[in-house]
């Protein structure tokens, strides 16, 4: 999928009204400034890991990233150093993403999600208001339920599940953060191209991943980029 390229689409998000439209091959978003897809940081799927600069708990979360798998490997996003009981991760072998709290219970929730191919920019949204959650794939509903364990999510680890199923590919504008809001307008315009920082102006983590690991959201501070190559970013 090539970024910025669907045709005009109009949301409402709030009192604002927000138009995509198309300048030439950039993408511009009326009303909210301009926004164009810069840079994205490059994961090995070898060793590469990076570190939240404080540890995101909550028991509600939405996230929200753009990837361009490399492989159809197991990719988890989300983890907590030390320990393997936290899944936040991408299965494209078997068609599901898997999401579990690393205290509450035992079990792991499990949703069904759309084939997806190798490198080809997908935008996900993972929406948990505490006792359900919802998945969006390209601003589209994949799958919604009922937790199987209600806890506390407790990250501070980005690419990894203590060291295992490393994600390997593309990732870009990472969001986290601790609200609920209303996922199927946010899906529909963050896939369309919506500048996440529009959509989520209290995000507790926002990481653009423009040429910097800088987090722009409410909790400050900035990635630990562990082992990666001197020049991580990429244009595209």
């Amino acid at each position: 999928m090539n970024r910025g390229t669907a045709d005009i689409v109009d949301v409402k998000l709030g009192s604002s009204q927000i138009q995509k439209v198309m300048r030439g091959s950039n993408l511009v978003w009326e009303k909210q400034g301009i926004y164009e897809f810069d840079k994205g940081l490059v994961v090995d799927g070898i060793n590469d890991t990076a570190d939240l600069p404080s540890v995101f708990t909550s028991n509600v979360i939405t996230t929200s990233f753009w990837v361009k798998l490399a492989t159809l490997n197991r990719h988890n996003i989300l983890g907590k150093s030390g320990e393997s009981l936290t899944i936040f991760r991408i299965e494209p072998d078997l068609d599901v993403f898997r999401l579990r709290c690393d205290s509450g219970g035992i079990g792991n929730t499990v949703f069904s999600m759309p084939s997806l191919n190798t490198n080809e920019w997908i935008h996900i949204l993972q929406a948990d208001n505490g006792t359900h959650a919802r998945l969006f794939f390209q601003g589209v509903e994949s799958a919604s339920g009922a937790l199987a364990t209600n806890g506390t999510y407790s990250f501070d680890q980005l690419f990894s599940r203590n060291g295992n199923d490393l994600f390997e590919g593309v990732i870009d504008d990472i969001v986290i953060t601790n609200t609920y809001g209303d996922p199927e307008v946010e899906a529909a315009a963050l896939s369309a191209g919506a500048n996440p920082a529009s959509i989520y102006p209290n995000a507790t983590h926002y990481y653009p991943l423009n040429s910097h690991v800088n987090n722009l959201g409410a909790a400050g501070g900035s990635l630990t980029l562990n082992n990666f190559s001197a020049t991580p970013f990429v244009n595209y």
